[in-house]
């Protein structure tokens, strides 16, 4: 009951956050083509979730979890990594690495 909550209320809360945004000259703040992509994927991983976690013991979930967090953060860390080596790069040369953006 309190992991609901919490999911509603912050929902509520980008509700209201995005509500205002909307009235500004760009139009809306929800990408629907974004959308398509993530509700399917969330709803597909929430069923085998539940159905896993009925059916698994709970080091096996465990197991997953950590998996998971692992790989996501070779996978953050590999980005920051990149995008550093981008800005001094661009520090050094004044000009923008092959495949990098002008850093802010």
């Amino acid at each position: 009951p309190l992991s609901k909550a919490v999911v509603f209320f912050g929902a509520i809360a980008s509700l209201i956050v995005n509500i205002k945004k909307s009235g500004d000259a760009h139009g809306s703040v929800i990408d629907l083509d974004t959308c398509k992509v993530i509700v399917p994927a969330s709803l597909v991983g929430t069923f085998l979730g539940v159905l896993l976690n009925s059916e698994s013991k709970d080091t096996t979930i465990l197991a997953i979890l950590t998996a998971l967090l692992v790989v996501m953060t070779v996978a953050v860390f590999q980005t920051a990594f990149k995008q550093r080596r981008e800005e001094l790069a661009f520090e050094e040369t004044g000009s923008v690495a092959a495949g990098g953006d002008v850093p802010p």
